[in-house]
């Protein structure tokens, strides 16, 4: 009957230790995440290819991957009526904000899209952005008069 005591104890210590090892994998993904999301931008493939391996279950997010805000560089001010064209190296999407400046992409497939903001008397703008697993990002882009 001592052997069964013993063997619940060290049943509840592995348990105890396992806890412990969950937790501190848990930290070391969020710090690894966390500097991998400050190279999302300059590294674009490496950031979508990161997040395919990883699996990262974000909750909440929804079937809005991309959103676009264009505004006035001097003035601050939303800016209506921008083309904006996305490239992927194989389809091209072009669409106007509204009035608000914004423009929102449903359905894009994952990947990095080339996006040239273009208006009459604005200087044309180009960025990349990213599309991941379907987590909303927001790209802001400034148009400077030309």
């Amino acid at each position: 009957m001592q052997q069964r005591r013993v063997d619940a104890a060290a049943s509840s210590n592995a348990t105890n230790l396992l806890a412990t090892l969950l937790k501190t994998r848990a930290t070391s993904w969020d710090k690894i995440d966390t500097l991998v999301e400050m190279v999302r931008m300059s590294e674009p493939n490496f950031y979508n290819e990161y997040q395919k391996v990883r699996k990262v279950i974000e909750k909440g997010t929804g079937s809005l991957p991309l959103k676009i805000k264009t505004t006035n560089a001097q003035t601050g001010e939303p800016k209506a009526n921008v083309t904006l064209t996305l490239v992927d190296g194989q389809e091209k999407i072009v669409k106007k904000t509204a009035e608000g400046g914004g423009s929102y992409y449903k359905s894009l497939a994952d990947g990095s899209y080339t996006v040239t903001a273009s208006k009459p008397g604005f200087t044309n703008t180009t960025k990349t952005v990213s599309v991941v697993n379907g987590e909303l990002t927001v790209l802001e882009i400034l148009m400077e008069k030309a």
